[in-house]
């Protein structure tokens, strides 16, 4: 039988890839989680013992040090000094790396699992002071896991403790989560929140023209035409910002706390609270933006609105429309069931997204073999694109068309020597087609446009006549109106001010220029349905 010699182990995994007389490349992970002065002090502290630490072993070399400041340890997506210390040791350039405890390095358990054995596979060791483990030379992994996990848990208790005193907080009517919103300043010092004068007429037309019977979406496409801005700045809404505004109680003057809460504080995933938390309302906070009886209206018709049309008590629920004249308005005498408008096309193509124009007064139509005088017919008649194609207009006694921005002032105007059109705001390509047609067949008519008299029914009245070429004239957008109507006049915003002096210098506003010197110089402006 031959000798056995045991040769004994002389190195370890720390220095496995190193050359013989090579010193080892350290750096160090520092990191608080707030911003309050005794962290920024523990962490201007840590810095300056890892490098001391480092430079006084003569068989080291300082890489470098890592640190994040004020980021929580939950997820190391949030950390960008770890995740780069992290790459340097994958691209070779770290052999260990010093900090000061597991909690430091990570607070949930699976990310510091995963990062020890990604860099233990490379031969890069973590060493955690306070536990004394370096992962390299440690036997398995059950203490790590155990600590890794007491580190974990300290976030669970510390988010209960945190929920508690934000709940009475809230108990006590102090603002929880709020930095602002449109319309409103929010003042961090005294924690309280005032008015916006700019902003609040953005906030008045989008409910005021909700309560004309526009939609989300109509009303995000008008504030994107028109260039009015976010509270972030941005000139693009969208559909769920407009509905955003029309369901914030802050501008009837409250306040509802505990709209979301946090159900796990290491993925810091937050569900709106349906009543699995407490919530919290303060009526009366601050000064109104919208009366309470234009806010509960509004919230009446976006819930009619996103009603299921669900079968409930044996018939179907009721459905919030204003597509056409007669729309929810009609209802069954023997079931309660509202009638709906109906157009077969057998046999014929169709456009499925028609859109409407709505006319009154002094016009004579025929649709297909049917005579409509609008005179006889007493209200107003919507019309689809494809009506309109086929219309023909009969001979009609009337002198003018106006069109109306306004669906409050097109109810209520009654010229009977004018046929009156319904614009809502920009015009659309049924509205287009419409007036076109009238053009043609009545070109010696006069044609004029009512707007409110500011910035925005300046470039509506401008937009009507470049996409129609049909010689419109302003329609009671002058300077008599404004001082016939000195109790209703309202102030002028920055922007208003802005936008107004930009349109004196251009020649496409010709029409407007002494009402808006007049405006600039009085810092006045009128909209459409307070005119007397």
């Amino acid at each position: 039988m031959s000798d056995i010699k045991v040769i004994k182990a002389s190195a370890t995994l720390n220095n496995r890839n190193k050359s013989k007389n090579a010193r080892l490349r350290v750096v160090a992970y520092c990191r608080v989680s707030t911003d309050d002065a005794e962290q920024i002090s523990s962490y201007n502290s840590q810095l300056e013992y890892y490098k001391d630490l480092i430079n006084k072993n003569p068989e080291w070399v300082m890489v470098g040090i890592y640190a994040d400041k004020a980021i929580t340890g939950t997820k190391v997506d949030k950390r960008p000094d770890f995740m780069r210390m992290i790459n340097d040791c994958l691209n070779d350039e770290v052999d260990m790396i010093i900090t000061k405890s597991i909690s430091r390095f990570a607070r949930n358990t699976v990310d510091t699992l995963h990062y020890v054995r990604t860099l233990k596979e490379r031969g890069i060791a973590i060493f955690f002071e306070e536990e004394h483990i370096n992962t390299l030379s440690m036997d398995g992994e059950l203490m790590l896991t155990v600590l890794s996990s007491v580190a974990q848990q300290e976030v669970h208790n510390t988010s209960e403790h945190v929920k508690k005193g934000l709940k009475m907080k809230m108990q006590r009517g102090e603002l929880v989560g709020f930095q602002g919103c449109i319309g409103y300043d929010y003042h961090p010092e005294d924690k309280y929140i005032t008015i916006n004068e700019e902003e609040t007429e953005i906030v008045r037309y989008i409910y005021r023209r909700y309560l004309d019977g526009m939609g989300c979406t109509v009303i995000a496409r008008e504030c994107t035409t028109l260039g009015l801005k976010t509270k972030s700045g941005a000139t693009k809404w969208h559909e769920s910002c407009i509905r955003g505004i029309l369901r914030n109680e802050k501008y009837a003057g409250d306040i509802l706390l505990g709209k979301t809460f946090t159900i796990d504080p290491i993925t810091k995933k937050r569900l709106r609270n349906f009543g699995e938390e407490d919530k919290y309302y303060l009526e009366n906070h601050h000064e109104v933006i919208v009366s309470k009886e234009d806010f509960m209206a509004v919230q009446q018709i976006l819930d009619k609105r996103g009603t299921p049309r669900r079968i409930v008590d044996g018939k179907r629920q009721e459905k919030m429309s204003r597509q056409y004249a007669f729309s929810c308005m009609v209802k069954y005498g023997y079931c309660g069931g509202s009638f709906t408008r109906r157009h077969w096309h057998k046999g014929e193509s169709y456009d499925k997204n028609s859109s409407y124009a709505m006319v009154k007064n002094n016009l004579v139509l025929k649709i297909n073999n049917s005579i409509i005088d609008l005179n006889e017919l007493g209200y107003e008649l919507s019309l689809s694109d494809e009506m309109i194609k086929s219309v023909s207009l009969l001979d009609s006694a009337f002198s003018k068309v106006i069109t109306v921005e306004n669906l409050t002032s097109f109810y209520a105007m009654n010229d009977k020597s004018a046929v009156i059109i319904y614009l809502a705001g920009f015009h659309n390509h049924t509205k287009q087609s419409l007036l076109l047609k009238i053009y043609d067949k009545y070109p010696n008519a006069e044609y004029l446009h009512f707007s409110d008299i500011d910035a925005g029914g300046f470039l509506i009245f401008n937009n009507l006549v470049e996409k129609t070429g049909i010689p419109f004239k302003p329609y009671r957008m002058n300077v008599d109106e404004l001082k016939s109507n000195l109790n209703n006049l309202k102030r002028l915003t920055e922007n208003d001010i802005k936008r107004l002096n930009k349109m004196k210098n251009d020649e496409k506003f010709s029409y407007f220029y002494d009402v808006i010197s007049y405006m600039l110089e009085n810092g006045v402006k009128l909209e459409q349905e307070l005119l007397d």
